[in-house]
């Protein structure tokens, strides 16, 4: 939970770290409560790479390789290999193939597709075979 004040530092319409405006606000004599997170996992997922990296290490904490939604709906006939995602209210059709891949909510994955190594974000019907992509809406 961040403070509008904290917001109000940031530059409209700008790419910026949160540390220097934490640092400024310091300076300043803000007042700045955390929550010392010891326990557990924290990762950085600004980029793709280090997205589907969290993804993957969270699962293997686990011990588990595939991880679905309560809502989801899975062909028997799909084969999932390496790790993989999968949000709620996804329809994967039959002959679906899939290896280390994420996909978010409410996806159709139409028969035969095959994806490797994607991101599929919410809402996106999938209908041709992918790898090493970013699929979005």
């Amino acid at each position: 939970v961040i403070n509008r004040d904290v917001i109000d530092c940031i530059p409209p319409y700008q790419k910026i770290s949160i540390i220097p405006v934490y640092l400024d606000l310091i300076k300043q004599g803000f007042k700045i409560n955390c929550f010392d997170y010891a326990e557990g996992h924290w990762y950085d997922i600004g980029t793709i790479q280090s997205y589907t990296q969290a993804n993957q290490s969270l699962l293997e904490s686990r011990k588990v390789d595939l991880v679905t939604g309560q809502t989801s709906r899975l062909s028997e006939s799909v084969k999932c290999t390496g790790y993989v995602v999968i949000g709620d209210g996804v329809v994967v059709e039959d002959d679906v193939e899939l290896n280390n891949t994420i996909i978010w909510d409410n996806v159709l994955i139409k028969k035969g597709v095959r994806l490797s190594e994607c991101i599929v974000t919410d809402n996106v019907v999938v209908a041709a075979s992918h790898t090493e992509c970013l699929l979005l809406e």
